[in-house]
């Protein structure tokens, strides 16, 4: 940390940025190998609608396929001469053969019990989907090969909700729900056999299957903490542990295998990320990758791989706090060299995507600490270039979820605040996922003026502790739960911040738990419900109930004395706007300093560019009004005219100098 605070403050300042630059998104959404090494798909973000190209990597040829308005997720075919496209709608897809025009595969409505679960790399052009029979209660697993043709692969009045199917095409195991838990059945012989039940707070997710030693491969806990790789031998129902995070700390997050099922390699997003090969061979390839991408770098690369079935080309990517997502590489196993595939294009005036100076990005680095009941945290400290860390003013920002976690990759809305001249905190507090069992559960349901709350104010005591932030110049900033500990912060610590800004805040976690159990329930709804009951408040426990409700930030809105912004969409699915409205308004009335924006056409998160850029701007001058920091003044006039409309609560003067 000593060292993060010598590099930051004798860096030079970085200019202030314009706003547009850390909201702007990225000009490739999203890219994907496929499984010859022949390819690489990638989609390009345009006004209003995305392009699907296709890079030939031996001769560096470039071809559009075509543009759609609706491509939310693309997936290549097993045989890598067809692409699958995931829709609002369903799944269409296209041949990568020149001229051919994507074709819709099938509608898939999740309201009405239907899913799209992934490629079947059994099969040349195949997909699993998930379809519930119309006038009854029975579900199918089938098999959709890319010319709509269908194969019903299992029937059953419970729905199957992951599967393995080895490399002959035979569907092997099953997963399916029993109450608050999952069941894995072998379902290879005539006889259905129960072979593990896994509890509600393990993933048991299925990879492979080695048909040659009957051997199946799942990410699991089982008795554990961890969540790591196993073997289980379908026939003797011996488990063996595979591979676990040799530091002890993370759970498993992916495990990629030959064509034959094996395990070959794990990825551990850990404090940044880690890759572990379980061959020789492989491990020498990690090495030279690791060698040539860094020799490139002027810092030190973070590199998240994604190899081809073969383990022969890899699409790579710098993962690092310091990178925007613009370095892409390919390593060829058998010339051991690395190129940049997308350099050109990334460089030419038709790519709009503007970069910040690498000069100008602030560092970010991982802090371990102890909460007050001895529990050993981490998260990351932000730290602006050019200032006297001790002086500047300190932003803590709790990730959403609250089952989630925040990563050590590039982040532009924390890079927006470092900009600005803040240093920024993001805690991984107990319920945080990715660290094991024991971090998520160790919450206890204890949220609002609790236990998970007082991890985020001792964690940003510590950071204060190490000399980096002024204790008088404290703001908390987050959206989603990261907005309900915002508003708890301003409740339950009034004295310690001068401002909250909150996006899609719940004041009451009891009652968001209970608008999303009363909507209408599919099949995938019901399982998260099973896990809210469990993690976040039992609906039927009146007690409970009553105790969270209690300890909640509405139930102590009179507390709140500082600045707050709340920001909100009037389609949010997680979050009622109307509890969101009220709880303005309680504040409004009794003349607390309250503002509030909320476009009626978002949803938990903004997306429009001219909804993000509001939401930007409400952040960096909330900030800087009461934390003095500086913030960009330039208001566009169709900016102007947003913020009039959709502020319909200003006691904090957002509007001033908005003419």
């Amino acid at each position: 940390m000593d060292n993060a605070i010598e590099i930051s403050e004798k860096s030079f300042p970085a200019p202030l940025i314009e706003r547009s630059k850390f909201m702007a998104r990225k000009s490739i959404r999203e890219m994907g190998l496929s499984p010859d090494g022949a390819h690489i798909y990638y989609v390009l973000s345009k006004v209003g609608r995305s392009e699907l190209w296709l890079l030939d990597i031996d001769n560096q040829q470039h071809r559009k396929l075509f543009s759609s308005k609706d491509i939310e997720d693309t997936l290549w075919s097993n045989d890598s001469q067809f692409l699958f496209i995931q829709t609002k709608n369903g799944l269409s897809g296209i041949s990568i053969l020149p001229g051919k025009r994507p074709e819709l595969i099938i509608n898939l409505d999740s309201n009405e019990d239907e899913y799209f679960y992934g490629v079947d790399h059994s099969q040349a052009q195949a997909v699993i989907v998930s379809l519930k029979q119309q006038r009854s209660t029975v579900h199918d697993l089938v098999r959709i090969k890319s010319d709509g043709s269908k194969q019903v692969l299992y029937t059953d009045p419970s729905r199957v909700i992951d599967y393995v199917i080895a490399k002959s095409g035979q569907l092997k195991v099953i997963k399916q729900l029993e109450g608050d838990s999952t069941n894995l059945f072998d379902i290879s012989s005539n006889q259905v056999k129960l072979i593990r039940n896994c509890k509600f707070d393990d993933i048991c997710s299925l990879q492979s299957f080695d048909e040659k030693n009957g051997l199946l491969y799942l990410i699991a806990r089982f008795e554990e903490n961890l969540g790591s790789l196993y073997s289980l031998n379908t026939t003797s129902n011996e488990l063996e542990l595979v591979h676990q995070d040799p530091k002890a700390r993370f759970d498993l997050s992916r495990g990629f295998y030959d064509i034959n099922g094996l395990p070959k390699l794990t990825r551990y997003n850990d404090h940044f990320i880690s890759h572990y090969s379980l061959d020789q061979e492989i491990q020498g390839h990690l090495d030279k990758m690791n060698e040539l991408i860094n020799n490139f770098k002027k810092h030190q690369a973070f590199l998240y791989m994604a190899p081809d079935k073969y383990f022969k080309r890899w699409l790579v990517f710098d993962y690092g706090p310091m990178n925007q997502g613009r370095d892409v590489y390919l390593y060829d196993s058998e010339t051991q060299l690395v190129s940049e595939p997308f350099e050109t294009l990334v460089s030419s005036n038709e790519f709009s995507e503007q970069f910040i100076q690498q000069q100008y990005i602030a560092q970010k680095v991982q802090v371990e600490y102890q909460v007050s009941d001895g529990m050993k945290q981490f998260g990351y400290v932000t730290l602006p270039l050019g200032k006297k860390v001790k002086e500047v003013p300190l932003v803590v920002v709790p990730h959403g979820g609250p089952w989630s976690r925040v990563k050590g990759h590039y982040s532009s809305i924390i890079q927006f605040l470092a900009n600005r001249g803040y240093a920024v905190f993001e805690p991984n507090f107990r319920s945080s996922t990715g660290m094991g069992r024991h971090y998520v559960l160790s919450a206890n349901k204890d949220f609002g003026d609790g236990i998970v709350q007082h991890d985020i104010i001792d964690g940003m005591r510590y950071v204060l502790s190490q000399g980096i932030g002024d204790p008088n110049k404290l703001a908390m900033f987050g959206h989603s739960f990261g907005g309900f500990s915002t508003l708890a912060a301003l409740a339950f610590t009034p004295n310690l911040f001068k401002v909250g800004i909150a996006g899609a805040p719940p004041s009451n976690l009891a009652n968001s738990i209970k608008q999303l159990s009363e909507n209408k329930q599919n099949e995938e709804d019901k399982i998260w419900q099973i896990r809210l009951m469990k993690l976040g408040v039992d609906l039927t426990d009146p007690q409970e109930l009553q105790r969270l409700s209690a300890q909640s930030p509405d139930s102590n809105w009179q507390k709140v004395n500082k600045p707050l912004y709340l920001l909100a969409g009037g389609k949010d699915d997680r979050v009622a706007i109307t509890g969101v409205r009220d709880y303005a308004i309680r504040l409004e009335h009794a003349e607390k300093p309250i503002s509030l924006l909320v476009d009626g056409d978002e949803g938990h998160s903004f997306n429009k560019d001219i909804a993000r850029e509001a939401y930007a701007y409400v952040l960096e001058k909330a900030l800087a009004k009461h934390l003095g920091g500086v913030y960009q003044q330039e208001v566009s006039e169709n900016l102007k005219r947003y913020l009039k409309r959709k502020m319909l609560i200003d006691k904090n003067g957002v509007l001033d100098s908005v003419h």
